[in-house]
């Protein structure tokens, strides 16, 4: 079966990158949850059973939780973090759904244009097509078949036509985020920063390799931990805590999360010591149809697609509604 991913997957790069990805999906409605985990060991031998990512909605919701083990921390960029970071950091993560991430049932409606909701590919000619519709199957089939800077282009060309610079907000690119970690200072780099009224609220960590199983969520939290380090030096008064916003993709699979950091947090970081409280953060479980090969897939299908673009939307007016509930006068001085 992890022959069979890895040959479909590498004929993505000489073929039509839409039928092996499709194709790719066949093998993964055809095949049990068994078998599914075991590609996922295949591909990461040095992990625990109960540490894989399962894009699945279990019957309760899960908490990812591990065993406090001997982890000694050291100073680490966030780039560098890894599981053993979060486990010495207490930090774990719940899959959530729906309702409970946004608060509503209901996604919004996609202000996308139909034409990239309802074409696996760009259109021949006669179609005319816009330039922000040209742009995203262009950056879409580089993003599937090349590498990460091509993930880079797809990711934030889908920000700026989902309007995410609109208002007040602004999108920066590789922005460096300082922190301190066992008394060092250390930066944390995530691909793309929302900015809005001096503070940031939204961070996208894309995978550093388009065919890695796994999601960054490791250095989304460094990021966001930085974030908030950075948020607070800009007040009048530092918060004791407060929730970052985060998106994580692999491929062209977002994957969106809360995070709630804390002073307590930050200072085990400062520290290198084992905080008793532990950081719960909410991971959303999209309502995807085959929810165990949306990491595959992406965006690729359109049935998924829609929801995705639906996802971005809610995620936007949410970040909307947090802010226009902040006094952004507070802020000493301008990012």
């Amino acid at each position: 079966m992890a022959k069979l991913v890895t040959d479909t997957l590498w004929r993505a790069k000489t073929e039509s990158y839409v039928s092996a990805l499709l194709r790719l999906h066949e093998v993964f409605k055809a095949d049990d949850s068994k078998n599914l985990r075991a590609v996922s060991r295949s591909r990461r031998p040095s992990m625990p059973e109960s540490d894989i990512i399962s894009y699945g909605l279990p019957r309760q919701q899960h908490v990812k939780t591990t065993v406090m083990a001997q982890v000694v921390l050291s100073a680490k960029s966030g780039n560098d973090w890894t599981d053993n970071e979060l486990i010495g950091l207490n930090v774990s993560y719940q899959n959530v759904d729906v309702p409970t991430f946004f608060g509503t049932s209901q996604l919004p409606v996609t202000s996308v244009s139909p034409v990239i909701l309802n074409n696996d590919v760009e259109p021949l000619p006669p179609t005319v097509l816009s330039k922000d519709e040209r742009l995203f199957f262009r950056y879409l089939h580089r993003a599937v078949v090349e590498n990460e800077a091509s993930v880079d282009d797809w990711a934030g060309h889908v920000l700026r036509i989902l309007d995410y610079d609109g208002g007040d907000r602004e999108i920066a690119t590789k922005r460096e985020l300082s922190f301190t970690m066992c008394g060092e200072w250390k930066w944390a780099k995530p691909d793309f920063v929302v900015l809005s009224g001096g503070q940031r609220t939204l961070l996208v960590q894309e995978d550093k390799h388009v065919r890695h199983v796994a999601e960054p969520f490791p250095q989304l939290v460094a990021d966001s931990i930085a974030a908030f380090t950075e948020n607070n030096f800009l007040r009048a008064v530092a918060l004791p805590e407060g929730m970052i916003y985060g998106i994580t993709i692999t491929g062209t699979a977002p994957v969106f999360y809360k995070l709630p950091i804390t002073q307590t947090l930050v200072q085990a970081v400062i520290t290198g010591q084992y905080p008793a409280q532990r950081t719960v953060v909410q991971r959303l479980i999209l309502p995807v149809p085959r929810p165990n090969s949306y990491q595959y897939e992406g965006i690729v299908p359109l049935d998924n697609r829609r929801i995705v673009f639906q996802c971005l939307e809610a995620m936007k007016n949410l970040l909307v509604s947090v802010m226009s509930s902040h006094c952004t006068s507070c802020f000493d001085t301008p990012v």
